[in-house]
């Protein structure tokens, strides 16, 4: 009995090491975000990970705890577990791209990488494509292959080639089923309270990228695909349509005379400018950067800059949704007070 667990006991290790290495390297890749945070709290990353990570193994042990099962009882002294290592090495090899693209995505979006953001290389390839088009094509190689190696040799290690079985009564051999079986469940669900495993499980920090990284990669996609499955309706609907409509209804009454007046004629020609993916960091105006975006800040003088506009959602098609078609503006933008032809825009433009 002791050897059948300790068959599954190399199995769960060998997974949670590599999840370790994987963890490991995200917050190497992130390190500059980490500066202000103490190292114990870094290193607590790892230990609140493990819920979340045992979950994960659990629903990858499940098809070599069935053939185990089948092979305990069906009275065979030995078996070769060779087809384990090839079920392990697929696995390494899908973790370690998703991994990799992961790092990829935090970069770009800072977001783990979830349904959404995958669907997005099939529903829009054009744009997934120019997302990673910033990503270092040699490093990213390094890391996948780095990974990949890794993977196999923790195998080589850890996971056995060939398991033997000790004679056992039936009465035991059900017993250690139902142990195994009931063990692997606990960990899948996270335990034997109320609440099941979910992303919550992993986060201990105000820090959001410590979330992040304790977050298991593959288990938050898995969840996300499920997730999405079973979205049928807007979550976020709280109110009726009625009293939804008299609560912004009221957000935009305003008292007479209490309106500040900013421009110099009741019909204004304005232009708006919606920028892609432009933060205010970039100016020298909001960012204190020079030399980067000279024409905006001379624009930014001529007019009126607003420094306390924001964005409606962190991605163009969250940004783009709204009752009244709310556009996706910038963090901080700029109203002008005067009508600017096309082929100065287009200088603006050049020069950014």
């Amino acid at each position: 009995m002791l050897k059948s667990l300790l068959f599954f006991i190399r199995f769960y290790l060998f997974w949670l090491l590599f999840f370790f290495v994987d963890r490991a390297l995200f917050l190497f890749l992130y390190r500059e975000k980490l500066t202000d945070i103490p190292f114990s709290t870094v290193l607590a990353t790892f230990h609140n990970a493990i819920p979340i990570d045992l979950s994960m193994v659990g629903y990858m042990s499940v098809a070599p705890l069935l053939c185990y099962l089948f092979w305990f009882f069906s009275r065979r002294p030995s078996v070769s577990i060779t087809w384990l290592k090839i079920y392990n090495t697929f696995f390494i090899v899908v973790f370690s791209i998703l991994s990799t693209i992961n790092y990829n995505i935090y970069r770009e979006w800072g977001t783990k990488l979830n349904a959404k953001a995958l669907g997005f290389a099939f529903t829009d390839p054009v744009e997934a494509s120019a997302s990673g088009a910033s990503s270092p094509i040699l490093p990213t190689l390094i890391i996948v292959i780095s990974l990949m190696v890794t993977g196999m040799l923790l195998q080589k290690v850890l996971m056995e080639k060939k398991f033997s079985f000790v004679p056992f009564p039936i009465l035991a051999k059900i017993t250690l089923a139902i142990l195994l079986v009931g063990l692997n469940f606990l960990c899948i669900r996270g335990g034997v309270g109320v609440s099941t495993m979910n992303q919550s499980a992993a986060y201990f920090s105000d820090k959001l990228i410590l979330n992040h990284a304790a977050v298991n990669t593959e288990w938050n996609l898995m969840e996300s695909f499920l997730s999405s499955g079973k979205a049928t309706k807007n979550k976020y609907r709280y109110f009726s349509k009625e009293e939804a409509d008299e609560t912004v209804k009221q957000l935009y009454v305003s008292v007479k005379d209490t309106t500040e007046k900013i421009l110099t004629t009741d019909r204004p020609n304005v232009v708006l400018f919606i920028m892609e993916s432009f933060t205010a960091d970039l100016t020298k105006s909001l960012g204190d950067a020079d030399g980067i975006t000279p024409k905006f800040d001379s624009l930014a003088k001529q007019g009126v800059l607003f420094s306390k506009i924001y964005s409606t959602g962190n991605r163009t098609d969250k940004g783009l949704i709204g009752t009244l078609g709310v556009f996706r503006v910038l963090p901080q933008a700029t109203w002008l007070n005067s009508p600017i032809k096309c082929s100065n825009f287009l200088q603006f433009h050049k020069n950014f």
